[in-house]
């Protein structure tokens, strides 16, 4: 899996040097093509989903705001 990752991050670095526009849209078109895909969830995947589906739907929600809000609370250790 770390292979994946190493070369996923890889890629992205290369995309972003690219000026060519042609060449950027011929990407766009492969990825567009390869996102055609079905994605296939583990149940433990599918659980979670699930699981974030009841939040929203219980209003079980937090702000981006109120988690930066938290994560300085936590950095500076109040």
């Amino acid at each position: 899996m770390k292979a994946i990752n190493t070369l996923k991050t890889s890629l992205i670095d290369k995309i972003l040097t690219i000026e060519n526009q042609e060449l950027l849209e011929a990407l766009q078109t492969i990825v567009n093509s390869a996102s055609d895909e079905k994605v296939k969830f583990t149940d433990a995947q599918k659980a979670m989903l699930q699981m974030s589906e009841e939040d929203i739907k219980y209003g079980r929600l937090t702000t981006q705001e109120a988690l930066d809000e938290e994560d300085m609370a936590w950095l500076s250790g109040q």
